[in-house]
């Protein structure tokens, strides 16, 4: 018996998790809480998939929450070596959140029937079904355990291409400074800001502990359109190679992301390919800036930045 309820308490005695532990070991059943599988009073973005707030933020945290993950993984190991009961407290699965967690089952490819007063049901998938893939759970373990002095008073994303296979592991620390563990790129921040940037590091990294925080995406929108000119200024016009590639490469999201979606877009190569279908491939020294080209190779790109910062413009002109 697997209890997903955030809390295991009840009204009835009976179905508290310390005593439906004796009751159930009495019959020879095993009891396991996995209470960060839970949805009672869960924070964060917004998965998009379905209308319930509550169950939309819940089916992010599912998937980018560190301690979610790695109690998924281990009922999906458990439902993989035993025959799994899962209990929350509606008897109705389309009013609970076990319908995600019967989702990532399904996918898994394991067989899930509903138990309900009047019978069983075969699992019916959900809109949110492949609203997303877990991460590398190996990397998201190693940094859990890389950065974990630093959970105590700050918010830790791990976020970039390296959750989809890249070499890059970027990692933000909102809150307190600390000591940094070796071997990653990660840099401490107050706060997250109200721009597309910190908007990729919360709703699309993993939130590897403390709390989640929420941006909003039409306001981070207004303020890269905001600026796009003055990026456009900066390359034309700086002299340090740093700043004339970093303008390039905000110019290079905001606009992918104005094309094809902010959700979509969240790494350099997803910005590099939307941006490509339409025939404004960015060059790929723009990815790294902090070891850009020298500034004479950046500059050939001039017209192309100028277009960017068009596009921008007349996109956002039509939203």
């Amino acid at each position: 018996m697997v209890d997903v309820r955030r809390f295991p308490r009840s009204k009835y005695p009976f179905y508290a998790g310390d005593a439906l532990r004796s009751a159930l070991a009495e019959t020879g059943i095993n009891y396991v809480w996995l209470g960060e599988l839970g949805a009672l009073g869960v924070r964060g973005p917004r998965a998009g998939c379905v209308e319930s707030h509550t169950f939309d933020v819940y089916v992010w945290r599912l998937y980018h929450y560190a301690p979610a993950l790695f109690q998924l993984e281990e009922l999906v190991s458990l439902a993989e070596r035993h025959t799994v009961a899962i209990l929350c407290r509606e008897e109705n699965w389309r009013a609970c959140h076990r319908q995600f967690l019967a989702d990532y089952l399904t996918r898994q490819g394991l067989e899930v029937v509903h138990i309900r007063r009047v019978g069983e049901e075969r699992h019916v998938p959900t809109p949110c079904y492949r609203t997303y893939n877990p991460p590398p759970l190996d990397l998201v373990k190693r940094v859990y355990r890389d950065f974990q002095k630093l959970c105590t008073n700050s918010s830790v994303y791990l976020f970039s291409g390296a959750l989809e296979g890249g070499e890059d592991v970027d990692v933000i620390v909102y809150g307190f400074g600390g000591d940094l563990p070796p071997g990653y790129d990660a840099q401490i921040l107050p706060t997250p800001a109200d721009d597309l940037f910190h908007y990729f590091v919360t709703h699309t990294g993993v939130l590897i502990c403390g709390r989640a925080y929420v941006i909003d995406l039409e306001k981070a929108l207004k303020e890269e359109v905001a600026v796009a000119k003055a990026r456009a200024h900066v390359f034309l016009k700086s002299s340090d190679p740093v700043a004339v590639c970093k303008s390039a490469k905000g110019l290079v999201f905001t606009a992918a992301a104005l094309l094809c979606g902010a959700a979509q877009v969240y790494t350099w190569a997803r910005a590099a390919r939307c941006l490509a279908e339409r025939g404004l491939e960015p060059p790929p020294y723009f990815k790294r800036c902090l070891s850009p080209p020298p500034l004479q190779e950046l500059k050939k790109w001039a017209r192309y930045v100028e277009t960017l910062a068009d596009v921008i413009a007349h996109v956002s002109g039509h939203r």
